[in-house]
């Protein structure tokens, strides 16, 4: 089973995410999906998921766009909603 986290620089979806690679045993695929954040959000980030990777399990990280959605979930969504 793949799981598609929608991700973003805040606390919530990294904790979403460590969560999920810790609940569950699929493929985990993350993607930032919009980016506002700065710099300094996006370091934090690469150190979060460094740790991730290290003291949790491997997953898929990455910048993303609406195309990862419908590939992996078969999903469609209004872009609109989100801005």
């Amino acid at each position: 089973m793949k799981i598609f986290v929608p991700a973003s620089s805040g606390a919530d979806s990294s904790y979403l995410l460590y969560r999920v690679l810790s609940d569950y045993d699929g493929e985990v695929v993350a993607r930032i999906m919009r980016c506002d954040a700065t710099t300094e959000d996006m370091e934090n980030v690469r150190h979060v998921h460094a740790w991730l990777k290290s003291n949790v399990r491997d997953f898929d990280f990455g910048m993303g766009s609406s195309l990862h959605i419908k590939k992996y979930l078969g999903w469609t969504y209004r872009l609109g909603f989100y801005e």
